[in-house]
């Protein structure tokens, strides 16, 4: 749990709904799931920490998607068959995040 504190600053009411909403992201490693989505997110998206924080909130089951099987492959779709630029991806990602 700290480490969503720590590296997302996250507060205690938070980490409490994104526990109670996706309680198999307590048991999710570090290095094989966790780290790997937020640096997909933050990177692919270009999300500042508040957008990360939002999104992973809003929509906590994310932490559990393969980023090479699930995350790559929604938002090249959605980019493609909507003709999104990356900036208005972001935009529908942050503004809407489970349409991840």
């Amino acid at each position: 749990l700290s480490f969503f504190e720590e590296r997302m600053g996250m507060t205690t009411d938070q980490l409490r709904k994104v526990c109670v909403t996706t309680p198999a992201v307590l048991g999710y490693s570090l290095e094989k799931n966790l780290e790997p989505t937020l640096e997909f997110l933050e990177d692919r998206l270009r999300l500042t920490a508040d957008q990360l924080l939002k999104v992973v909130v809003t929509t906590s089951p994310v932490l559990g998607l393969s980023v090479k099987n699930n995350l790559e492959s929604k938002l090249q779709f959605l980019e493609d068959r909507l003709a999104l630029s990356p900036v208005e991806l972001k935009r529908i990602v942050v503004a809407r995040p489970p349409v991840l």
